[in-house]
Protein backbone atom coordinates (compact mmCIF):
# COMPACT_ATOMS: atom_id res chain seq x y z
CA UNK A 1 0.00 0.00 0.00
CA UNK A 2 1.27 3.96 -0.77
CA UNK A 3 0.52 6.04 1.84
CA UNK A 4 1.15 9.27 2.61
CA UNK A 5 -0.57 11.83 5.84
CA UNK A 6 -1.93 15.48 3.92
CA UNK A 7 -4.20 18.28 5.02
CA UNK A 8 -7.31 18.22 2.47
CA UNK A 9 -9.34 21.71 1.76
CA UNK A 10 -13.11 22.59 2.39
CA UNK A 11 -15.04 23.33 -0.83
CA UNK A 12 -14.38 26.73 -1.62
CA UNK A 13 -10.30 26.15 -1.57
CA UNK A 14 -10.84 23.47 -3.59
CA UNK A 15 -12.62 25.58 -5.89
CA UNK A 16 -10.27 28.77 -6.00
CA UNK A 17 -7.27 25.93 -6.27
CA UNK A 18 -8.85 25.11 -9.49
CA UNK A 19 -9.52 28.59 -10.43
CA UNK A 20 -5.77 29.32 -10.45
CA UNK A 21 -4.95 25.99 -12.31
CA UNK A 22 -7.33 26.98 -14.88
CA UNK A 23 -5.48 30.62 -15.03
CA UNK A 24 -2.23 28.91 -15.47
CA UNK A 25 -3.62 26.46 -17.81
CA UNK A 26 -4.07 28.56 -20.53
CA UNK A 27 -0.68 30.69 -20.06
CA UNK A 28 1.28 27.19 -20.71
CA UNK A 29 2.04 25.48 -23.86
CA UNK A 30 1.58 21.44 -22.09
CA UNK A 31 1.79 20.49 -18.44
CA UNK A 32 0.05 17.94 -16.61
CA UNK A 33 -2.41 19.16 -13.78
CA UNK A 34 -3.62 17.41 -10.99
CA UNK A 35 -7.54 16.41 -10.34
CA UNK A 36 -8.40 19.49 -8.32
CA UNK A 37 -10.09 17.20 -6.43
CA UNK A 38 -7.06 15.47 -5.20
CA UNK A 39 -4.77 18.41 -4.66
CA UNK A 40 -3.85 18.60 -0.78
CA UNK A 41 -0.90 19.73 1.40
CA UNK A 42 0.89 16.80 2.01
CA UNK A 43 2.62 16.51 5.63
CA UNK A 44 4.47 13.36 5.24
CA UNK A 45 5.32 10.61 2.14
CA UNK A 46 5.23 7.30 3.31
CA UNK A 47 5.51 5.22 0.45
CA UNK A 48 4.73 1.68 0.05
CA UNK A 49 4.55 -0.58 3.22
CA UNK A 50 2.50 -3.81 3.73
CA UNK A 51 -0.83 -3.73 5.20
CA UNK A 52 0.11 -5.50 8.72
CA UNK A 53 1.63 -2.30 9.67
CA UNK A 54 -1.24 0.33 9.19
CA UNK A 55 -1.95 -0.05 12.76
CA UNK A 56 0.96 0.30 13.76
CA UNK A 57 0.91 3.74 11.47
CA UNK A 58 -2.37 4.75 12.68
CA UNK A 59 -1.80 4.22 17.09
CA UNK A 60 1.54 6.04 16.30
CA UNK A 61 -0.35 8.81 14.75
CA UNK A 62 -3.10 8.79 16.99
CA UNK A 63 -0.60 9.38 19.75
CA UNK A 64 1.49 11.95 17.59
CA UNK A 65 -1.71 14.27 17.29
CA UNK A 66 -3.13 13.72 20.70
CA UNK A 67 0.36 14.83 22.30
CA UNK A 68 0.30 18.17 19.94
CA UNK A 69 -3.01 18.84 21.19
CA UNK A 70 -3.22 20.91 17.66
CA UNK A 71 -5.90 23.47 16.95
CA UNK A 72 -7.21 24.62 13.23
CA UNK A 73 -5.13 26.60 11.61
CA UNK A 74 -5.54 29.53 9.10
CA UNK A 75 -3.47 30.42 6.39
CA UNK A 76 -3.68 32.30 3.15
CA UNK A 77 -2.06 31.60 -0.11
CA UNK A 78 1.07 33.15 -0.75
CA UNK A 79 2.89 33.14 -4.38
CA UNK A 80 3.45 30.94 -7.00
CA UNK A 81 6.63 28.91 -7.47
CA UNK A 82 8.44 26.81 -9.00
CA UNK A 83 10.68 23.73 -8.22
CA UNK A 84 12.73 23.43 -11.24
CA UNK A 85 13.71 20.61 -13.84
CA UNK A 86 14.99 20.26 -17.09
CA UNK A 87 13.94 22.69 -19.35
CA UNK A 88 10.84 22.57 -18.07
CA UNK A 89 9.12 23.38 -14.39
CA UNK A 90 9.17 20.05 -12.63
CA UNK A 91 6.46 21.47 -10.09
CA UNK A 92 4.58 24.42 -10.40
CA UNK A 93 3.40 25.11 -6.21
CA UNK A 94 1.63 27.46 -4.29
CA UNK A 95 3.11 28.46 -0.85
CA UNK A 96 1.28 29.85 2.19
CA UNK A 97 1.33 32.73 4.81
CA UNK A 98 0.65 32.88 8.19
CA UNK A 99 2.02 30.76 10.98
CA UNK A 100 3.69 28.22 8.74
CA UNK A 101 6.23 26.97 11.66
CA UNK A 102 3.69 25.17 13.13
CA UNK A 103 2.92 23.22 9.95
CA UNK A 104 6.63 22.59 10.15
CA UNK A 105 6.66 21.53 13.49
CA UNK A 106 3.51 19.00 12.84
CA UNK A 107 5.77 17.41 9.99
CA UNK A 108 9.01 17.32 11.83
CA UNK A 109 7.18 15.66 14.67
CA UNK A 110 5.65 13.07 12.57
CA UNK A 111 8.99 12.41 10.85
CA UNK A 112 10.35 11.58 13.82
CA UNK A 113 7.61 9.76 15.58
CA UNK A 114 7.11 7.39 12.25
CA UNK A 115 10.91 6.93 12.13
CA UNK A 116 10.98 5.32 15.42
CA UNK A 117 8.76 2.97 13.82
CA UNK A 118 10.74 1.44 11.12
CA UNK A 119 9.39 4.73 8.48
CA UNK A 120 11.98 6.01 6.41
CA UNK A 121 13.18 9.58 7.72
CA UNK A 122 12.40 12.75 4.49
CA UNK A 123 15.75 13.62 3.50
CA UNK A 124 14.50 16.89 1.68
CA UNK A 125 14.07 19.97 3.60
CA UNK A 126 10.13 20.31 4.39
CA UNK A 127 8.21 22.75 2.34
CA UNK A 128 4.93 23.39 2.95
CA UNK A 129 3.04 23.99 -0.89
CA UNK A 130 0.59 22.86 -2.85
CA UNK A 131 1.06 21.27 -5.86
CA UNK A 132 -0.76 23.00 -8.55
CA UNK A 133 1.03 21.46 -11.52
CA UNK A 134 4.30 19.18 -13.35
CA UNK A 135 6.27 19.09 -16.44
CA UNK A 136 4.60 22.59 -16.99
CA UNK A 137 6.61 24.75 -20.22
CA UNK A 138 4.81 28.01 -19.23
CA UNK A 139 4.11 31.03 -22.04
CA UNK A 140 4.86 33.98 -19.46
CA UNK A 141 7.27 34.85 -16.50
CA UNK A 142 6.80 33.97 -12.99
CA UNK A 143 6.34 37.41 -12.39
CA UNK A 144 3.25 37.38 -15.02
CA UNK A 145 1.63 34.54 -13.88
CA UNK A 146 1.90 35.89 -9.76
CA UNK A 147 0.20 39.15 -11.01
CA UNK A 148 -2.48 37.28 -13.06
CA UNK A 149 -3.22 35.20 -9.75
CA UNK A 150 -2.96 38.42 -7.50
CA UNK A 151 -6.95 38.14 -6.67
CA UNK A 152 -6.80 34.49 -5.84
CA UNK A 153 -4.08 34.49 -3.17
CA UNK A 154 -6.22 36.65 -0.66
CA UNK A 155 -8.15 33.64 -0.26
CA UNK A 156 -8.20 32.00 3.59
CA UNK A 157 -8.05 28.56 4.03
CA UNK A 158 -8.56 26.41 7.18
CA UNK A 159 -6.87 23.50 8.11
CA UNK A 160 -8.37 21.94 10.84
CA UNK A 161 -7.43 17.74 10.38
CA UNK A 162 -5.40 15.79 8.77
CA UNK A 163 -5.76 12.15 6.54
CA UNK A 164 -4.18 9.02 6.22
CA UNK A 165 -4.53 8.04 2.29
CA UNK A 166 -3.58 5.52 0.44
CA UNK A 167 -2.88 6.47 -2.85
CA UNK A 168 -4.15 4.15 -5.59
CA UNK A 169 -3.90 3.25 -9.20
CA UNK A 170 -7.15 2.92 -11.10
CA UNK A 171 -7.77 3.24 -14.77
CA UNK A 172 -4.53 5.15 -15.47
CA UNK A 173 -5.17 7.50 -12.86
CA UNK A 174 -4.36 8.10 -9.01
CA UNK A 175 -7.40 7.72 -6.64
CA UNK A 176 -6.78 8.97 -2.61
CA UNK A 177 -8.45 6.81 -0.43
CA UNK A 178 -8.82 8.41 3.15
CA UNK A 179 -8.18 6.06 5.57
CA UNK A 180 -8.30 7.88 8.73
CA UNK A 181 -8.84 11.57 9.50
CA UNK A 182 -7.06 13.54 13.04
CA UNK A 183 -9.35 16.13 13.67
CA UNK A 184 -8.01 19.76 15.55
CA UNK A 185 -9.30 20.74 18.72
CA UNK A 186 -7.49 22.29 21.14
CA UNK A 187 -8.16 20.31 24.24
CA UNK A 188 -6.04 22.41 26.63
Amino acid sequence: MRLFIAYDFDESTIKKISDIQNILKKNAEKGRWPYYRNIHLTIKFIGEVDPQYIPEIENTLDETFEGLNIKPMTFQFDKLEFFRGKGNIRVAWVGLRGETQFLELIHKTIDDRLTAIGIKKESKTYIPHITIGRDIFFDSSLFQLNEALKSHFEHQLRIGSATLFQSIQTGGKRVYEPLKTYTFFNKR
